[in-house]
């Protein structure tokens, strides 16, 4: 298998995942610029548009592809995730990078979102890994919801703050969280 099925576009009741592509640099942009939304983030800054090129031009490098997350009724943009550090030998996948517009937080769209991406990877690999900063306790609740495993904390280099958490197929299978 080769990290290009990553690439696909997904649909959930509410949303559509579509591919990065280099012309959804302002509508992606015109949600990051929110600084609340990167306050527990470990690069609180990225709401800085120089902070943002950086992180959006990775997502386009990225090969496992980017997502932008679209609302289907409003058809307006309201944020991205992506997949990362596929392992064909677990096989695994790391799914992050995710920020969603303050409007569509509380009100069950990440959930819906992830339900959607966990659906379509677990078809596909073994296991899920998640990377959160251990200030982000809002995106660590949510995590939580699926059921993953905490299974390491890192202290040194790049990664040091951040939590790193587990879901596999078998975890997932059978837990809906929809509806």
């Amino acid at each position: 298998m080769e990290s290009s099925i990553f690439r696909a576009s997904l649909e959930s009741e509410h949303f559509r995942l579509t591919q990065m592509h280099s012309t959804d640099f302002d509508a992606l942009y015109a949600v990051a610029k929110d600084p609340a939304i990167w306050a527990q983030h470990p690069e609180s800054n990225r709401w800085q548009e120089a902070m943002f090129r950086r992180f959006f031009a990775a997502g386009l490098a990225n090969p496992e592809g980017c997502f932008v997350i679209t609302d289907k009724d409003t058809e307006q943009v309201i944020g991205s995730t992506r997949c990362y550090r596929f392992d064909h030998r677990e096989p695994s996948v790391w799914l992050g990078y995710t920020f969603l517009a303050r409007s569509y937080w509380g009100g069950g769209a990440n959930t819906e979102i992830k339900q959607s991406q966990l659906a379509f990877l677990f078809g596909h690999v073994a296991a899920v890994y998640f990377e959160i900063g251990e200030n982000n306790i809002r995106s660590q609740k949510a995590l939580k919801k699926f059921g993953v495993e905490e299974i390491e904390r890192s202290e040194q280099g790049l990664k040091k703050g951040n939590l790193e958490f587990r879901l596999t197929r078998e975890a997932f299978r059978g837990r809906s969280l929809i509806g």
